[in-house]
């Protein structure tokens, strides 16, 4: 078993861990739910290595494309699941959880590969990949898995068919980028994960608008 990905984590992660203990509020939770992506990393590193060979798939493209996600998805969706679960956060606070949990594994991921595809670093385009695009979507694919979790737990009957389309979602996302990637177009497909985070911004920055519109209202009256 290769343990340079658990050991990636458990040195990056370290110091964050230490920081737990000095910060508080939304800080706090931000730096938990990181170092529980950076666990998810290392989980799924192992998860999809003991996966591939017991599948008997050998080709990378295939396992990346329909194994990997699912893997993946539901191994970030762990923590989400549970904090929606146990604390019922608001829908921000589930979608900056998600967030942070995917930029957690995407950052402990991106560290790997560049320590096990060293001659590739000097290209522009891979690091751009790497740096922005993949990472990104690992954050987008738990932030929209956390946010369909707060609707659904919200509601008592959308409980297992909001986990499951929730869950659905992410993989379907994380499958087609996978999948995209690998072909003539994946010049266009790096910029993906950009429009939906744009999109993501823009929602969030109107939720804020209608939420700072009810509480001038409500001093009003």
């Amino acid at each position: 078993m290769d343990l340079s990905l658990i050991n990636i984590a458990l040195c990056i992660g370290a110091p964050f861990i230490l920081a737990i203990v000095l910060t508080d509020g939304e800080t706090r939770r931000f730096i938990v739910f990181l170092v529980l992506g950076f666990a998810c990393c290392a989980v799924a590193g192992m998860a999809n290595e003991y996966i591939q060979a017991s599948s008997g798939v050998r080709e990378e493209f295939i396992y990346s494309s329909y194994y990997g996600p699912v893997v993946e998805e539901v191994i970030k969706m762990m923590p989400v699941l549970v904090y929606c679960l146990i604390f019922k956060p608001n829908r921000k606070d589930s979608i900056m959880s998600g967030m942070s949990v995917g930029i957690g594994f995407g950052a402990i991921e991106n560290v790997y590969y560049i320590i096990s595809h060293v001659s590739k670093v000097t290209s522009i385009q891979w690091i751009v990949a790497r740096g922005f695009a993949t990472a990104l979507m690992h954050a987008l694919c738990t932030a929209v898995v956390a946010y369909m979790l707060e609707i659904a737990y919200r509601r008592k009957k959308l409980y297992l068919p909001g986990t499951v389309a929730a869950l659905a979602l992410a993989i379907t996302y994380h499958s087609v980028y996978n999948i995209l990637v690998k072909t003539d177009y994946k010049d266009i497909v790096l910029f993906m994960p950009i429009l939906t985070y744009l999109v993501m911004l823009i929602y969030l920055g109107r939720e804020d608008k209608k939420k700072n519109q009810r509480e001038e209202s409500y001093e009003k009256e």
